[in-house]
C-alpha cells in the first residue's frame, strides 16, 4: 500500500458489501490512474437553459 491509503475494518467492509450489493473485492482493487482531461465537469452556469429543463424531467 501506498503513503497515506489504508485498509477498511473487516466489519465495515462487509457491511458496505451487503448495503450496496456489491463484492468487497471491489473495494480492494488498485485505484486506477486517469490522464489529466480523462474528464469534462461543467459549471451550472455553462449549462444551457434546454440543457437544464431536460435534467429536470429525468
Amino acid at each position: 500500500m501506498g503513503k497515506g491509503e489504508q485498509l477498511p475494518e473487516q466489519d465495515a467492509l462487509e457491511s458496505l458489501e451487503r448495503q450496496l450489493a456489491i463484492p468487497s473485492a471491489w473495494f480492494l482493487k488498485p485505484k486506477t490512474e486517469y490522464e489529466a482531461g480523462s474528464f469534462f465537469c461543467r459549471s451550472k452556469a455553462a449549462i444551457t437553459r434546454a440543457a437544464r429543463s431536460i435534467a429536470k424531467l429525468v
